[in-house]
């Protein structure tokens, strides 16, 4: 009932046990199976995406390898890299035979999880947590296994099944996130970042326009292709700004980006590049390049660090182009700034390097260039972007040598199809030669120092030499084009264990090296691994493999050395071809005698909104003590400030201390939300950059706890009523968020919910939907508490609402809902769901069963539930069934806090079923509870025999475990066919047929028959005899030849073409002749899994088609497989041709879902059904208007007349009143004809307390339910809109929350007085900008004009709103709340002794005591140094001069005067605004507007205050206005944009806070401006709100008079 993200295991690192290399005994590694069922899985997400003009068939893809995977979809030469790095980092999740974290072991949490994680992208943790997913829900399913428990191998018979809940939980994840975010945790994309950083300050013009030319060349060229960019990143930078940064998939998106960059601005030379680069970094794939363009310094020098761990984390170059010998200018034009500042950390701290060296530096420690080009030369020196930007690159060999003549050999492989070399420094001659021949390079390339050349490999496969000739240093790189190569990961031995981790490893640590290679056949080969220095290439040490030391995915390799010097992986081997091959893994590889780490990040509660404090340690286990300069970032921001203190010194020999890092989600920033934090430190003695990476989740560690969670359901005559009453007590010192959240069944209507806070019961009300999502939308916006009712699926509803508690509170959640319970497959089913995440020490749940008649069978299931992976109810303990009569049962459960931690810590979350029937004594009962009768009918006739066609989707989309699913239901529901037995054996005397058949009928023996179509793209039919297809007995030898078509003849590939599969149905039934037909006994069941692709794609065209193809003739029954699926769609399709549709999600038993569902549908009796009374009923509803089937019910409820009731008078009680008999028709069509039944039924009686009359309520129900059923069925717009209308009136009237009709708002009363008030009166103005706004720092006007304006004051208006300016480019703006006549300081100049107080007033109707609009009423200026006071209302200015009487004007007039060189300026504008302008002789104005207005609950009169001259105000200058930048100052700000979104992160005075794009009202310019919203000021200004209390409206006592 809870929902609320559990995240018990913050990570300070990827922790994980790797499973034993070489398994023993008759079992196949979990590494074979794992890749098997992710490549099936890759298979079936190509088919639903193809590539532009193909058709791609996943049973083409054998074996089933990545390599096959990614040659059948890419059509060869794609590298399967990503997707082996994620099978792998799936793999090596294993949470160990000690089982996962405690946080992990629940099933339902960790997939709630893994959803979280990767709806906000955090992909990697999303991989973690899956693969902890599949080894749990496996050690669930197989807990015995002892090869599985210890070696992770899987015997023959728990493969299949390992398959499925692998596949399964691929598609859960696929139907939550979606195709697009699901391809990208799959990794099955080919392509790396095209990523830029520029500098777009207005020397820049030729870059960009070069940069941009380039970047379009390289997609239009590449489109289509294999080396076509998967993504696009742009981050412009200069200074003040950073972005806004364009993260896309979406090649046109880019590339308008790219044209709307513009060389702007200038002034200091030194640029905010580093920043600009992070985000590149950030927002790029591993192993991509980013390159950076400026003509600059940088001025952010102080991430250095961070951004070469970043990059060097997820294997990223940077690659600078220059055009300008950069040179250091920022620390002389700064002049070093005042100590402890950023610009004199910045200037001072030694191990900070500058202008080209830092650029050098940076682009060497993560494998780029540097290049300084000319101007003119920009757009020729962009050739090295085309030649980077590729995928399938392999690096083969690295080599630095010094002057002189070089020669050195590297192996050619027989899958390199393109080798490139690249030279940097004094290389002057270069030639490459294979057997004495040389080698021709091919589009050779010359840029500054950079030389690149390549050479298209054909029959020169093998050893090749290069020669080298030098003058000076000269590093060569040889890179290969290859789908071979290697995924190298990094694991220590621990206690026993080996682990995987992230990080630098410790000279201490034991090591263990893991390669597994990709694109390799099983008869490759790995002979060496060397060790490489990075910088040099040198190898500094060689071991040897032995050929039984690896398997075919993997082998291992523990170093001995232990170098100084960051290192790569060299592999030799032999390919299948004989030939050696070299791979070089450039992920560098560190070791350090520093730890860093993030020891108590896991006992962090992490909430949106909250500023944390994360310590950090830094452990010296070298011999020397050793001072460090610290720093930190993150890939969300959240970071503000760095680490305090930034510089440590840290004893040796285990020498340890402990610093800190302070960050801030934003507070709308979704739960789940992963940010790495990379943490670091730089020895003023070493060049060497530590690092570590820590995962920072966004999640509620502590929760509220759920005292007690009771439900009590009455079920009276099949109408069921839930009431759910659960207490949720807050035992934090800190508010905590309660979140009620209740899946219901589909038919179910909500009636009533409430929230009891401080004894104080908050009703839900109903709502049009459109409305009541505009209530809510405007609730959310103020942070209000407010729950709704939200469409979870077409299959069930959530409810969901949340409260923010208060610490030591407690509140009262209550929900009640009805449904109709209906008889499928002769049992009634009712069930319950709920989701604790947390065992409750009061669980209670009450089922009251109430018939008219006995009961057959009363049994609790038990719990139907997703924290096993066990198909079918856990049994529970703790269920007790008490039958006090023949005709009533209570079933109770009432488990204890250990029995529910038996099936999970996190306590229940499931489904609690029971099922139950009545005795069938009698085909008909009537139950009468006052004016309301509730009608039960079945029938004694027999089933029709049926004529079935089974429509099945086999496009490319059902391949892997859908269609075996469909497979195993088919066999069950075909072999449940009547069958002909007697004919079958007869011979084929068409007499005896006759005769057969004649006596049959007589039996009433139904005489079934069949037939099967697979559909994709094309219709395939099935046929008995091998020729034309039929409608077919439903004989064992069809029914084997049915199966047997299913299971080899139909393949999975294709789209979707749903009309011509529906019009071969319809064929196959008009072929088979019959001028009788039956919607319930002549049907088709129809199954798939998408939506239309081919043929007819339209819904409404898809529909139209059918009904005027079918008339009414034959129903057609939908099962919608899965959630890509359009339900819509199929609904409608059933609900027009007389069926059913269902909606059945990817689990272990799907199988059973689908066959159950035949199963409810296959026994029809009557089709068309009505009921006639006679006239003792004056009108009535009925449950279902299509069949009846042999073992469902027909229900009506309707009003009955007072005249039945037999002397009603002379009884006393109502239990004792009596009723006559009463006659009933049961009528509807048969397979010959229509017939009827005749039902005579003597009513019962049935007493509700008082407003509870279940009869009304039922028949409330069915009514309302009737409407949208035809709301379904409609083909008519504006008798749709009709029934929506008539829908939205009965459920306004009967309080039902009704599906797409209305909605459930819960809010506190004054909360939706002051929305509604809001709502009503708000009018909203669209801002069109082609990139994030970047100038709405300077107040773009609405509507916008060709110049923006600005904010050039700075001010407090209206409610109160707070707008400054901070510097030229950068306005914000915010909200100050406060209580009536509270008084704060709005400036304070110490230096100049002024002072300007406000006074607050609040509107005279209070929605509440803080939340109620205010408004300045008063101000009082005081000016020590000329000795006046200055008082203002909203009618007059009093001047009070030290020594003289107080000097009165009224605002209603005109005047000018001056008094002591200040002077007053005032206008009257209109009879309700009055403008008033002070001038003081210090440069200084301000400007005030008085409002006057009739008081009302929404504003009253008021004043605004603005600074309009400010230089004069010196930098002692405080007050809620005063203490931010004025004209004489330099504003110590920047924005930087987050992507694709109108937030960005303010840095101001060394805090960063979240800010929002916001439009507000200027009343000095009397324009809308834009600016950035600051939600929380107290955040900018690192003081709290009491700081700026005042007693009175002249008091200060920092000003003393002179």
């Amino acid at each position: 009932m809870f929902r609320l993200l559990v995240v018990l295991s913050f990570l300070s690192f990827s922790a994980s046990v790797i499973p034993p290399q070489n398994p023993t005994g008759d079992c196949e590694p979990f590494i074979d199976v794992l890749t098997r069922s992710l490549v099936k899985a890759g298979a079936a997400y190509f088919a639903d995406n193809s590539r532009s003009g193909s058709v791609f068939d996943p049973n083409q893809v054998y074996p089933l390898t990545p390599i096959q995977l990614f040659d059948s979809y890419y059509g060869g030469g794609a590298t399967p890299s990503k997707f082996k790095e994620t099978i792998l980092r799936i793999y090596y999740a294993d949470p160990g035979i000690n089982g996962a974290a405690e946080a992990d072991k629940d099933l339902i949490i960790l997939r709630e999880n893994i959803f979280n994680y990767l709806s906000a992208q955090s992909y990697e943790l999303a991989r973690d947590k899956f693969g902890i997913l599949i080894y749990q829900a496996i050690n669930k399913f197989i807990p015995n296994s002892v090869l599985w428990l210890s070696v992770r191998c899987l015997v023959e018979d728990d493969v299949g099944s390992a398959e499925k809940i692998i596949f399964t939980e691929l598609e859960r994840v696929r139907n939550n996130i979606g195709d697009f975010k699901y391809g990208n945790f799959i990794n099955v994309g080919v392509g790396i970042t095209l990523a830029f950083a520029i500098d777009d300050t207005g020397s820049m013009f030729d870059e960009i326009t070069a940069a941009t030319q380039r970047a379009k060349m390289i997609i239009e060229e590449r489109q289509g292709s294999l080396d076509e960019p998967r993504d696009f990143v742009l981050v412009p930078f200069n200074d003040p700004t950073v972005g806004p940064t364009t993260a896309t998939s979406n090649p046109d998106t880019f590339k308008a980006s790219l044209d709307g960059l513009r060389a702007h601005g200038g002034g200091d030379s030194a640029e905010l590049a580093l920043r600009g680069i992070l985000l590149a970094i950030e927002n790029s794939q591993e192993g991509s390049t980013v390159f950076v363009i400026t003509d600059a310094d940088a001025k952010d020098i102080e991430l250095q660090d961070v951004v070469i761990a970043q990059a060097q984390q997820r294997n990223i170059k940077i690659t600078f182009l220059l055009t300008n010998i950069i040179s250091t200018t920022m620390c002389g034009y700064m002049r070093g700034g005042e100590p402890g500042s950023l610009t004199h950390r910045r200037c001072n701290t030694a191990s900070f390097k500058k202008g080209l060296e830092l650029y050098q530096y940076m682009a060497t420690s993560t494998g780029g260039d540097l290049l300084v080009i000319r101007k003119s030369d920009i757009f020729s020196a962009t050739q090295v972007i085309d030649r980077t930007v590729r995928q399938g690159i392999v690096d083969i060999a690295i080599k630095t040598v010094t002057s002189g003549s070089h020669t050195f050999r590297v192996n050619i492989d027989a899958s390199v199809k393109t080798v490139f070399f690249q030279n940097t420094g004094g290389c002057q001659r270069f030639t490459v030669s294979y057997e004495g021949r040389v080698l021709p390079l091919t589009d050779p390339v010359t840029i500054d120092n950079l030389f690149e050349g390549k050479i298209n490999v054909t029959e020169t496969h093998g050893e090749w030499m290069i020669n080298v000739t030098a003058n000076s240093k000269c590093s060569i790189k040889v890179i290969g084009r290859s789908t071979f190569g290697f995924v190298q990961t990094l694991a220590k031995q621990e206690s026993g264990e080996l682990t995987r981790f992230e990080g630098q490893p410790l000279f201490s640590d034991e090591i263990v090296i893991l390669l597994n290679a990709y694109g390799k056949s099983s008869s490759t080969r790995v002979t060496s691994i060397s060790l490489i220095a990075q910088t040099t290439g040198v190898v500094l040490t060689t071991h040897s493999i032995p050929f039984g030391d690896q398997t075919d995915s993997e082998f291992r390799y523990s170093p001995s050395m232990r170098p100084l010097v960051p290192i790569f992986l060299s592999v030799r081997g032999i390919d299948q071809s004989g030939l050696a091959f070299t791979r070089l893994i450039s992920t560098p590889i560190q070791f350090v005698h520093v730890q860093l780490a993030c020891p108590n990040i896991g006992d962090i509660v992490f909430r949106p909104g909250d500023r944390i404090t994360i310590p950090v340690t830094v452990r010296n286990n070298g011999a020397t003590a050793a001072t460090f300069e610290l720093g930190a970032t993150d890939t969300r921001s959240y970071i503000t400030g760095g680490v305090t203190p930034s510089l440590v010194t840290v004893s040796g020999s285990g020498g340890i201390i402990t610093a800190n890092i302070t960050a801030r989600a934003p507070d709308t920033e979704p739960v789940g939300t992963t940010s790495v934090i990379t943490f670091t430190a730089k020895s003023s003695t070493s060049t060497s950059l530590l690092y570590k990476p820590c995962h920072l989740i966004v999640g509620q560690k502590s929760r509220p706890t759920v005292e007690t969670f009771v439900v009590a359901t009455t079920i009276k005559a099949r109408f069921a009523e839930t009431v759910m009453t659960s207490t949720v007590y807050n035992d934090a010192a800190v508010s905590r968020e309660a979140q009620y959240y209740v899946i219901l069944p589909v038919n179910a209507f909500i009636s009533n919910f409430s929230m009891t806070i401080d004894g104080v019961v908050y009703n839900g009300r109903i709502e049009e939907k459109a409305r009541a999502e505009a209530i809510y939308t405007a609730a959310r916006e103020r942070d209000l508490t407010v729950g709704h009712v939200a469409a979870r699926d077409q299959s069930s509803s959530v409810f969901q609402t949340s409260t923010n508690l208060a610490p030591r509170k407690r509140v009262i959640f209550q929900l009640t809902y009805q449904e109709a319970l209906q008889r499928k497959r002769g049992i009634y089913q009712y069930g319950v769901s709920f989701r604790m995440l947390q065992p409750v020490s009061m669980f209670s749940i009450t089922v009251s069963i109430s018939e008219s008649v006995p009961l057959s069978t009363v049994n609790a299931l038990g719990l139907e539930t997703e924290q096993t992976s066990v198909p079918g109810p856990v049994p529970l303990q703790g269920i007790a069934t008490v039958r006090s009569s023949p005709a009533s049962a209570v079933i109770t459960y009432q488990p204890t806090s250990n029995q529910q931690h038996l099936i999970s810590p996190f306590g229940l979350n499931g489904k609690f079923v029971i099922e139950y029937d009545v005795t069938r004594e009698r085909r008909t009962e009537m139950v009468i509870d006052q004016s309301y009768f509730a009608h039960f009918i079945t029938s004694n006739l027999p089933p029709m025999s049926k004529r079935v066609v089974f429509l099945i989707d086999v496009s490319g989309s059902m391949f892997g475990i859908k269609i075996d699913q469909v497979r195993q239901a088919m066999n069950t529901i075909l072999h449940g066919l009547a069958q002909n037995v007697y004919i079958e054996n007869y011979t084929k005397d068409t007499e005896l047929l006759a005769a057969q058949q004649a006596y049959l009928f007589n039996l009433k023996i139904p005489q079934d028959s069949f037939s099967v179509i697979a559909f994709n793209s094309s219709v395939s039919r099935w046929s008995p005899s091998g020729t034309a297809a039929v409608l077919a007995s439903g004989t064992t030898a069809n029914i084997n030849s049915a199966m047997n078509f299913l299971n080899t003849t139909v393949t999975t590939r294709g789209g979707t073409d749903i009309l011509q599969a529906v019009e071969a149905a319809l064929q196959l039934f008009d072929s088979a002749g019959g001028r009788c037909t039956n919607t319930a006994s002549d049907f088709m069941v129809l199954l798939t899994d998408g939506r239309p692709t081919d043929g007819t794609v339209s819904s409404t065209a898809i529909t139209s088609a059918i009904r005027n193809l079918n008339r009414g003739r034959f129903g057609i029954n939908t099962i919608g497989f899965g959630t890509l699926v359009d339900m819509n769609l199929l609904r409608k399709i059933a609900a027009q041709n007389s069926g059913t549709s269902i909606q059945i999600f990817i689990d272990l038993n799907s199988y059973a879902q689908i066959s159950n569902f035949y199963e409810e549908i296959s026994q029809p009796i009557l089709s068309n059904t009505t009921m006639t009374y006679q006239q003792e009923v004056d009108h009535f509803f009925t449950s279902q208007k299509s069949a009846l089937m042999q073992d469902g019910e027909l229900i009506t409820a309707g009003v009955i007349s007072p005249s039945f009731v037999i002397n009603p008078r002379s009884r006393r009680r109502k239990r004792d009143v009596t009723f006559a008999t009463l006659p009933a028709d049961l009528i509807g069509d048969r397979r010959h004809g229509s017939d009827t039944e005749r039902h005579i039924v003597t009513p019962t009686t049935v007493a509700s307390q008082e407003g509870q009359n279940f009869a009304e309520r039922l028949y409330n129900f069915l009514r309302l339910r009737g409407v949208l059923r035809e709301i379904q069925g409609t083909t008519n717009a504006t008798r749709e809109a009709e029934l929506r209308q008539l829908a939205l009136n009965q459920s306004l009237e009967l309080g039902f929350v009704t599906p797409g009709i209305t909605s459930m708002i819960v809010l506190k009363p004054e909360d939706i007085r002051e929305i509604e008030s809001d709502c009503c009166r708000r009018t909203t103005i669209a801002v069109t900008t082609t990139r994030a706004p970047s100038t709405a720092a300077g107040g773009r006007t609405i509507p916008s004009t060709s110049a923006p304006t600005r904010a050039t004051s700075s001010g407090m208006v209206g409610d109160p709103h707070v707008i400054v300016g901070l510097g030229l480019q950068i306005t914000i703006c915010f909200n100050w709340l406060g209580k009536q006549n509270e008084v704060y300081n709005l400036l304070n100049d110490t230096v100049n002794g002024i002072s300007v107080n406000g006074k607050l007033a609040q509107t005279p109707v209070h929605i509440s005591e803080t939340d109620s609009p205010t408004f300045i009423s008063d101000l009082g200026i005081s000016l020590t140094n000329q000795g006046i006071n200055i008082q203002i209302d909203s009618f007059t200015l009093v001047i009070r001069i030290r020594g003289g009487r107080p000097q009165q004007f009224s605002l209603k007039k005109i005047f000018r005067i001056k008094r002591r060189g200040v002077w007053f300026e005032n206008q009257p504008i209109s009879y309700t605004r009055y403008e008033l302008m002070v001038k003081l002789p210090q440069d200084i104005q301000f400007q005030i507007v008085s409002h006057v207005h009739a008081p009302n609950a929404n504003i009253i009169n008021h004043l605004d205050f603005s600074i309009v001259r400010s230089s004069g105000l010196s930098n002692a200058t405080s007050g809620v206005l005063g203490q931010f930048p004025h004209e004489s100052e330099i504003a110590s700000a920047t924005i930087d944009f987050i992507p694709n979104t109108q937030h960005a992160l303010l840095w101001f005075r060394h805090s960063m806070v979240k800010v929002t794009n916001h439009i507000m009202y200027d009343s000095l310019t009397k324009r809308t401006i834009e600016c950035w919203w600051v939600k929380n000021p107290m955040d900018l200004t690192g003081q709290s709100k009491h700081h700026y209390r005042r007693q009175a409206l002249f008091d200060n006592p920092a000003l003393a008079p002179k």
